[in-house]
């Protein structure tokens, strides 16, 4: 369906050219990406000199009004070291006048030359477009190094991999690698089948801000969360934001790792560059669940008030973060439940309880207004405090980039295709829900992108400075864990808008290679664990 409605778009808004202009072995990579709804993702566009990332949202005219370009200030100033041979090579520009001149628009995986003409402020229309003639090599999988394809073996024989597969040459690799990892860990344990495999504390401790994590005194059930065995933690990564449940309570969080680093924290030195190899580390965040929330959710118990019997929690959200031999930064990979939010620019959300999004929060993306927003607050939680009450006023979240990628993404289009794709095959491969296995309760999450950076000799980028090394979902934030850096909202000719923050994972663990400070910066654990296993 959405084929043929941007087919119908493009017959009316006069997209389709003339007679075709001959161009073969074109490189896709560079091209400007026109999405089903014709917004366009432009990989480099050259004005006055000066290179920039950038995207313009298609407005659909009125009957008998052609439709319309407008730029909503979404662009990022590039250099050309940030860019390949190709793109350089095919960067679009704007002239004076402000004519805009794309020299390939890939839509619906068919190739133009196009050109835009200005009509009013940061306003283009459609003045020409002729397809490019190419050698038959190029269609709509082309844009595409690889299809990523989740293994049956995975579900049946779960096994952590130890390596990027194929030494990580193409982004499927790593989509691949990310989704392995995470059905092991999800599995039921072979030694202890009434827990995952993430859930044994003697593989994965717990994290202990104010404690020793690696002194082997977990209780006997390391599911177990209490005060004073380990004190909640009721903040977010960053700034600290605190999150209420539309229920009004409190989404806790917790973070694992794998054991090699207690022995990496035993040994620590002033000289150590990297993090042992097979560095895992997990966050997780988790809500109290309430009678009436469905039995969807993986679960744990807790004593979150120091009262009573404990608590039972669902989980939210779940990071995980592992260094190989050849990727030592880190690859992120994140999840989260499909309840807990609706996408913010989605216009139809589903008519459903969402844990974090009040019916009239929904009502307002489907029908934004300045007015709503302003009442809806999304995704701006409260600061945490010294001491977080565990009930208080709801927090209205929406995940602005549920593939983690912004339309100006390097590759963005392939990013969102990768993650689409592996979530629609785990759909299809997961155990049935109600059955026994422990991975059934897994078509209830979904993922929201994987990050690494492709040269390992450079750094990964920092909020301030380049992001050009970085790879996969370049805008990823989990909207449990990483509410507030999803991007900020505004209501544009009655539609919901989006620019992005770029405040990904690496963004704040920044890898530099051969530095000493490396496993510090790259962990916002370690250092804690260091200390408190020398006291």
């Amino acid at each position: 369906m959405k084929q043929i409605t941007l087919f119908c778009l493009l017959l009316i808004s006069g997209f389709w050219g003339g007679g075709g202009i001959a161009f073969a072995l074109y490189p896709t990579e560079a091209c400007t990406i026109a999405d089903s709804n014709l917004n366009l993702s432009i990989g480099c566009i050259d004005v006055k000199g000066a290179k920039y990332h950038a995207a313009l949202t298609f407005i659909k005219g009125q009957p008998g009004e052609e439709g319309r370009w407008a730029y909503m200030g979404e662009a990022t100033k590039i250099s050309d070291e940030g860019l390949s041979i190709d793109q350089i090579k095919q960067c679009g520009t704007m002239d004076e006048q402000l004519n805009i001149h794309l020299a390939c628009v890939n839509a619906n995986g068919t190739l133009y030359d196009a050109r835009l003409t200005p009509i009013a402020l940061n306003t283009w229309t459609l003045s020409s477009a002729d397809e490019l003639v190419t050698d038959g090599e190029f269609g709509a999988e082309s844009t595409a190094d690889c299809t990523p394809t989740l293994n049956p073996d995975w579900v049946t024989n779960p096994f952590l991999p130890l390596e990027i597969p194929n030494d990580g040459q193409t982004t499927c690799d790593f989509y691949e690698f990310g989704w392995r990892s995470y059905l092991y860990l999800m599995a039921s344990n072979t030694d202890n089948p009434e827990l995952r495999n993430f859930q044994v504390a003697a593989d994965y401790p717990i994290f202990e801000p104010d404690g020793n994590s690696c002194d082997g005194n977990e209780a006997e059930n390391p599911l177990k969360v209490t005060l004073t065995k380990l004190p909640q933690i009721e903040t977010q990564a960053g700034g600290g934001a605190v999150l209420y449940d539309q229920n009004t309570n409190v989404v806790f969080y917790s973070v694992a790792f794998s054991q090699n680093l207690c022995d990496a924290a035993r040994t620590a030195t002033p000289e150590a560059a990297n993090l042992p190899h097979n560095t895992l580390e997990l966050k997780m965040s988790w809500k109290v669940l309430e009678a009436q929330d469905p039995d969807n959710f993986i679960e744990m118990t807790a004593d979150i008030d120091g009262v009573g019997d404990d608590e039972h929690l669902g989980m939210l959200g779940f990071h995980l973060a592992y260094g190989t031999p050849l990727h030592p930064e880190l690859v992120w990979a994140s999840f989260e439940h499909k309840d807990n939010a609706p996408a913010c620019l989605q216009t139809d959300p589903e008519d459903k309880l969402w844990t974090m999004t009040s019916s009239d929060s929904v009502a307002c993306i489907m029908n934004p207004t300045d007015a709503c927003l302003t009442a809806s607050n999304f995704n701006k939680p409260s600061n945490g405090t010294n001491a977080n009450p565990i009930t208080g006023t709801p927090t209205n979240v929406c995940r602005v980039y549920p593939q983690g990628t912004a339309p100006i993404d390097f590759k963005g289009s392939e990013n969102i295709n990768n993650v689409t794709s592996m979530n629609n095959q785990a759909a299809n491969l997961l155990p049935p829900p109600g059955s026994d296995n422990m991975l059934a309760v897994l078509s209830n999450y979904t993922n929201i992108g994987m990050l690494w950076v492709s040269d390992i000799k450079a750094p990964s980028g920092s909020p301030s400075g380049s992001s050009t090394n970085q790879r996969g979902a370049l805008q990823l934030a989990n909207s449990t864990m990483e509410t507030t850096f999803q991007g900020t909202l505004k209501v544009v000719n009655n539609a919901l808008t989006a620019t992005p923050t770029n405040g990904n994972c690496l963004a704040c663990h920044n890898y530099t290679p051969g530095s000493t400070a490396a496993p510090f910066t790259t962990s916002h654990i370690f250092s804690t664990i260091v200390a408190n296993i020398k006291k």
